[in-house]
């Protein structure tokens, strides 16, 4: 059938406007059958469905504004608004999917669609920013935290390096001295220096050791920060950019989250709703406000 302002009766319909006309008679007067079941629709309307879809043998109202009609042709859902047939196109693909996660093509899946909760996303991170450094030496570890804008560790490594090359220089001096010496007092006296200098580097050594210490944690939280933000796209991270999972595999992970009412809302979009409500055709008509959906 054909409709003029096609466009803005859709959209009347879409905010369940309806129309007023003469309600229930047939055209010789009677009252139909199943006037009080389809009381949305005027006689006109119920007429112009028996001569679209075949004569109405039952009608089963379903709640929530979803009615299902059998005709001696066929078997159809009707609704009485376009928002109600897709909120419960919507409901149905997510009970599908919720309870069978393999029941849906994995192109329909698209980024905005996955997730990682919060939760997740700080104990992946973590993983990742341990795994990252944990094979790094302590010179790859300094670079690492330069590169992040930590260099004044790195500066103050290598000053430490320094103060300690002068002093076992002046160790390896003294020890010369202490050979040439004759004095068992001297000797203990070089001794005592010799001692208090590899105090000296024992003391810069272990500074080295917590600048190693604070540049790997630094590095560690700045690696953290930076995965936990990228996780919120977790295609993107996993597969396009470190290519550890495919896409199939990805969504089989116990840390991915489908947000199936989005997906449903993306497929409804692309496919319209009488691709999931109307089994047998996948077409969509139209009385009045109601939307019709053949299902056998």
């Amino acid at each position: 059938m054909v409709w003029k302002n096609e466009s803005q009766r859709h959209s009347m319909a879409k905010k369940g406007i309806r129309t007023g006309k003469l309600k229930y008679t047939t055209a010789n007067g009677k009252r139909h059958e199943f006037a009080d079941d389809l009381d949305f629709w005027n006689r006109e309307q119920i007429k112009e469905f028996e001569e679209q879809f075949g004569e109405i043998k039952s009608v089963d109202e379903r709640g929530n504004g979803e009615y299902y009609i059998e005709t001696d042709s066929g078997e159809y859902r009707v609704f009485t608004d376009y928002e109600t047939a897709r909120q419960i196109a919507i409901d149905e693909l997510v009970d599908m999917w919720e309870s069978d996660s393999g029941s849906f093509p994995v192109d329909w899946v698209v980024e905005s669609n996955i997730y990682i909760t919060d939760t997740d996303k700080r104990i992946l991170a973590n993983e990742i920013a341990d795994n990252d450094v944990s094979d790094l030496d302590d010179d790859e570890i300094f670079e690492k935290a330069e590169y992040y804008g930590h260099s004044e560790l790195k500066e103050e490594k290598e000053n430490n390096e320094e103060k300690i090359g002068d002093l076992e220089d002046e160790i390896d001096s003294v020890e010369e001295k202490q050979e040439k010496t004759q004095s068992d007092k001297r000797y203990l006296f070089y001794d005592d220096k010799i001692d208090k200098l590899k105090e000296e580097i024992e003391k810069l050594e272990k500074k080295n050791e917590n600048l190693v210490d604070q540049a790997r944690d630094n590095v560690i939280h700045e690696i953290y920060e930076e995965t936990k933000e990228a996780l919120d796209d977790p295609i993107q991270y996993f597969v396009k950019e470190q290519g550890l999972y495919t896409k199939e595999d990805l969504l089989e992970q116990n840390f991915i989250g489908i947000d199936y009412e989005g997906m449903a809302k993306d497929v409804l979009d692309s496919d319209g709703v009488g691709h999931i409500l109307a089994s047998y055709d996948g077409d969509e008509d139209e009385i009045g406000n109601s939307y019709i959906y053949r299902v056998n």
